[in-house]
């Protein structure tokens, strides 16, 4: 997959201020090597919290399959937290649990993020799969994802990166 960092569709970190940046040259000379790739794509966190993003990426590719990952949602809001005290940007000094009481990104919810893209795509168009079942089932998961995006759901990558 092409970086995330250069995608038609990078939203970065300040969310939701950011405004979408057109599609370029740069943009799609990632695809280039793709030939005729049954499938091709590209990946970032910043896609499903945007409030944008569902619209750009249905404007720009109707037909596009949309595969979304989930962790456990507190598991996901701890993990903010600590990301957030390492690099000092919000809640420094204060505990987890007062954190959450205040900080609208660690009370983050999936429904309305997810339910931005369930208005614009088809629902055969959208895999959602959890986080845990690729950590703890990578070949079944992966091989309904391949199925899903129409390619040999056979295929076995190297699993050793995950």
């Amino acid at each position: 997959m092409p970086s995330p960092d250069l995608s038609a569709l990078d939203v970065g970190d300040r969310l939701p201020e950011l405004r979408l940046p057109p599609i370029d040259r740069r943009t799609l000379a990632l695809f280039a090597e793709a030939g005729e790739a049954k499938a091709i794509g590209e990946a970032t966190v910043h896609y499903l919290r945007h409030p944008q993003a569902a619209a750009r990426i249905h404007e720009m590719l109707p037909g596009a399959r949309i595969i979304v990952s989930l962790r456990d949602p507190v598991d996901r809001s701890y993990s903010a937290f600590q990301m957030n005290q390492r690099n000092h940007a919000a809640n420094e000094g204060r505990a987890f649990v007062e954190a959450i009481r205040s900080d609208p990104v660690l009370q983050d919810t999936y429904h309305e993020h997810l339910g931005r893209y369930f208005a614009l795509f088809p629902r055969e168009r959208i895999a959602v799969i959890l986080l845990e079942d690729l950590e703890t089932r990578p070949g079944p998961t992966l091989a309904g994802l391949f199925g899903f995006l129409g390619v040999d759901p056979g295929f076995a990558p190297d699993l050793g990166k995950l």
